[in-house]
């Protein structure tokens, strides 16, 4: 896992401020620094080292006319390397980074669809004065750009792009934020000229201009093939965790008790007899599922770990500076404050790579708001039996929330955009804002194929959308403290297999993720794991609450013009923001001015 920076063209990005602009990646990858310049080419890596840990892997790594710049991990590099070896190519590396180069020197464009695992990358040839941009399937490996006709810059951070590129704000960018929080914003950022590079895509580069851009894997796609059996997804599940536990430094587990770090906790221990760290947040004031996490570390004879948050504004705020800071932007949820401090703790404890079980919520219907779209499923089915035991559990779960959260997937942009502004309008009073700006580089997808079936297309688009942004303040956070998450359940064979499974093997009844309940690893701790799901959050303490008003009452977010100085004052004064429900607004403004202090003045870059 490292930093990238590259650069074509005639912008006037001089060696200072090139090297200034990539030691602002230096938390991406401690371990090395390094770059190379051809006349109008700068190429930049920090490196984290994970896989042969010798110097010969650093990068920018070169083979013949062809330099590769990456990000990533590649977890059947091995495999792949055995296959090169075949067709005559030598190897003086044991990493994955001259694997991928080499990879790409035999198949060209054809080589992303060879593997498995999490990237983004450059690679520039020297003789043609062509460059390939890649980024993994599911955008776990974040890449931004800047793009003009005659320039192309990219980096792993928005924070190293604003060191190079002239920008301003993108007011419907940062609108959006604050009214959805979930950053549904078709890859604009915060930042008016910067742009996030598409997931599951590559686009090739002739003399700086974009020639192709092509999207190798798509959603659409798995519906072709044949229905999988529960037996099949679990194998290669297991599968998928042992690839990820390759390293050449200590991993550990980020255990939080529930079912899915659970399953790949004890699928961790039957593939090893290591030493392994488990590490999972503990409350200080609020109910958590970290003694349920205990137990499972106990059975399992893990070396349990347990951070958690100060009660202390100021460090607080320390945290979320620097995170506001690596994100180029806020995120909608304070339990990012929690995450942080449980990397901070990992690497403390001299681990460069924790393993989790992000993913799975999203690919078995793990969120108590599938009701609906499954109804529609079994409706066509003619299972009515189905629909009255959906219909029940619906009720206990609470239907009004169900009802809301469906309507919120469903009702049109323009919609959701209209009642947001008529629900915040006496509050804060936030204005609309003018249109995204249109990406220069945007591949849409469809998912015209019948045999998707609704409840896949909500667990689509939750792996689209609030998936992408877990997986970005994931990366950010865990490489901001110098440490590589990996997700099993991201493994591109596993999500295929799941979106193919049966229904009955996603719910079954009122019981979600059916096909992992199905495992003997699940079984092991069925008494600890039949209980009713505690979400992961950090409530706001109401000395940070103030601290928050207080900030936001004398900022300069009001500049931004879309949001009323006088009416949020007015409220302040009334003490309606004493009520938690408008905590997660709170947090989003505050993220925002955070943001404008940082990166903007008078309106543009600092």
């Amino acid at each position: 896992m490292c930093g990238i920076l590259f650069s074509y063209g005639e912008l006037n990005t001089n060696a200072d401020i090139f090297h200034k602009s990539l030691s602002s990646l230096r938390h991406r990858g401690p371990d090395a620094l390094n770059s190379v310049e051809y006349d109008h080419v700068q190429i930049g890596h920090t490196r984290l080292s994970i896989m042969d840990l010798d110097s010969r892997s650093d990068q920018p790594m070169e083979f013949e006319e062809l330099i590769i710049t990456y990000n990533g991990e590649i977890f059947n590099y091995e495999e792949l390397r055995s296959d090169l070896k075949k067709l005559g190519y030598t190897f003086n590396t044991n990493g994955d980074t001259e694997v991928v180069l080499k990879l790409y020197h035999y198949h060209r464009e054809n080589c992303f669809s060879y593997l498995n695992g999490m990237w983004s990358l450059v690679i520039y040839n020297k003789k043609t004065d062509e460059f390939i941009v890649s980024r993994d399937r599911f955008g776990q490996k974040p890449l931004f750009y800047y793009m003009t006709d005659k320039n192309f810059v990219c980096a792993s951070e928005l924070q190293a792009l604003a060191e190079i590129i002239p920008y301003k704000p993108n007011l419907a960018a940062i609108h959006s934020f604050i009214s959805e929080g979930d950053f549904d914003v078709n890859y604009n950022t915060f930042f008016s000229e910067l742009f996030e590079f598409p997931e599951a895509c590559f686009a090739v580069f002739k003399q700086g201009r974009c020639k192709k851009l092509h999207r190798y894997w798509c959603y659409e796609k798995i519906f072709q093939s044949k229905t999988q059996s529960h037996g099949d997804f679990n194998l290669l599940l297991q599968d998928a965790v042992k690839l990820r536990m390759k390293s050449d430094v200590e991993y550990c587990l980020l255990l939080s008790g529930g079912i899915d770090s659970t399953i790949i906790a004890s699928m961790m221990r039957e593939a090893t007899h290591k030493k392994i760290k488990s590490f999972t947040y503990k409350s200080l004031d609020k109910d958590d599922e970290s003694d349920f996490a205990r137990q499972i570390s106990d059975k399992l004879n893990l070396e349990p770990y347990y951070a958690t948050l100060p009660n202390s504004p100021e460090r607080n705020d320390i945290q979320l500076h620097q995170i506001v800071k690596n994100l180029g932007r806020g995120h909608s949820s304070p339990a990012i404050l929690s995450v942080d401090q449980l990397y901070k703790m990992v690497k403390g404890l001299d681990c460069k790579v924790a393993i989790d079980g992000q993913g799975a919520d999203e690919l078995l219907a793990g969120y108590k708001w599938y009701h609906v779209y499954l109804g529609f499923d079994l409706l066509k089915r003619g299972d009515f039996k189905g629909c009255l035991i959906i219909a029940k559990d619906a009720l206990n779960v609470g239907f009004k929330e169900i009802l809301l959260m469906t309507l919120r997937a469903w009702l049109p942009k323009f919609v959701r955009k209209l009642l947001t502004g008529l629900r915040l309008k006496s509050l804060i009073h936030l204005k609309a804002e003018s249109d995204l700006i249109k990406p220069p580089l945007c591949l849409r997808s469809s998912l015209s194929n019948s045999k998707v079936g609704t409840l896949n297309r909500l667990l689509i688009r939750q792996h689209k959308v609030g998936l992408k942004n877990l997986l970005y303040y994931g990366d950010i956070v865990s490489m901001l403290n110098s440490v590589e998450n990996r997700s099993p359940f991201m493994d591109h064979r596993v999500v295929e297999s799941g979106f193919l499974l049966d229904l009955q093997d996603k719910v079954s009844g009122s019981r979600n993720k059916n096909v992992l309940r199905k495992t003997y690893h699940y079984k092991n701790f069925k008494q600890l794991l039949e209980r009713k799901k505690v979400g992961f959050n950090t409530p706001i303490s109401k000395e940070y609450k103030t601290h928050i008003i207080e900030k936001l009452s004398c900022s300069e977010i009001f500049s931004l013009g879309f949001i009323d100085q006088n009416r949020f004052r007015h409220n302040v004064k009334k003490g309606m923001f004493d009520d938690h429900k408008y905590d997660r607004i709170l947090f989003r403004l505050y993220q925002v001015c955070i943001w404008q202090k940082i990166f903007l003045k008078n309106g543009i870059r600092k």
